[in-house]
């Protein structure tokens, strides 16, 4: 958060409600100062997951969702 001003790149946040590495409230903080700084973010808690998603359903749509936000921010040439 110290260099958040300086934060530019559209950023997708992807957490676990019960990350012990990297915890939800961090990830609310961090998301909603990029929100404020006026870069394009979003924000995607998953119940019941952790640091590693562990649940098949939530694996396809994690890779679905990034995939989705990389051809909207990285569409290839």
């Amino acid at each position: 958060m110290t260099y958040i001003k300086k934060a530019k790149t559209p950023t997708l946040v992807l957490v676990g409600e019960s990350d012990g590495e990297a915890p939800a409230p961090q990830s609310f903080q961090f998301w909603h100062a990029l929100k404020a700084l006026g870069v394009p973010t979003q924000l995607v808690v998953y119940a019941d997951e952790g640091h590693s998603f562990e649940q098949f359903e939530d694996i396809i749509e994690v890779s679905a969702r990034t995939m989705e936000w990389f051809e909207q921010w990285m569409p290839a040439r």
